[in-house]
């Protein structure tokens, strides 16, 4: 998942090619509660990584 959201920051619209990714990954957000660091780790990188990619959509579409 986080190499899907790693993909072509130039182009910001790739937001839209992976905007069901991101709703799906929003719904797991138990998994910062996770016993095991590394996928609490994990999830908050990929989660910034989504946020970020969002952010420059919604920059490019206004």
């Amino acid at each position: 998942m986080r190499e899907e959201l790693s993909g072509d920051y130039g182009n910001a619209l790739y937001y839209t090619q992976v905007e069901d990714l991101i709703n799906m990954l929003r719904q797991e957000q138990y998994l910062v509660l996770s016993d095991q660091e590394q996928i609490r780790e994990k999830y908050l990188l990929i989660a910034e990584k989504a946020d970020k990619l969002y952010n420059q959509y919604q920059s490019a579409v206004r």
